[in-house]
């Protein structure tokens, strides 16, 4: 797992943060393994966030009927308000 956090941090996460803070936007990163939306409350409570902003990936098969989305998990537990572009 380290690997990945690794690889996926280099390749995806530090070119977007680079790219924001030069746009004059203040930006920083973070990899992490986990439930996708118990992840992203701890990491929000944890840096005393006020908002969430997520994108949503359409998927209305079989599996999101069942388990429903991360997003759709994220907004209904979320400990602050929650925005999903999509």
């Amino acid at each position: 797992r380290e690997e990945e956090i690794q690889i996926a941090t280099q390749r995806v996460v530090d070119p977007a943060v680079n790219a924001l803070q030069g746009a004059g936007f203040s930006a920083s990163g973070i990899v992490q393994h986990g439930d996708v939306a118990e992840t992203l409350n701890s990491i929000t409570v944890e840096k005393g966030a006020s908002q969430i902003i997520v994108g949503r990936v359409s998927n209305d098969g079989f599996t999101k009927r069942i388990f429903g989305s991360s997003a759709q998990n994220l907004v209904m537990h979320a400990d602050v308000p929650v925005t999903v572009v999509g």
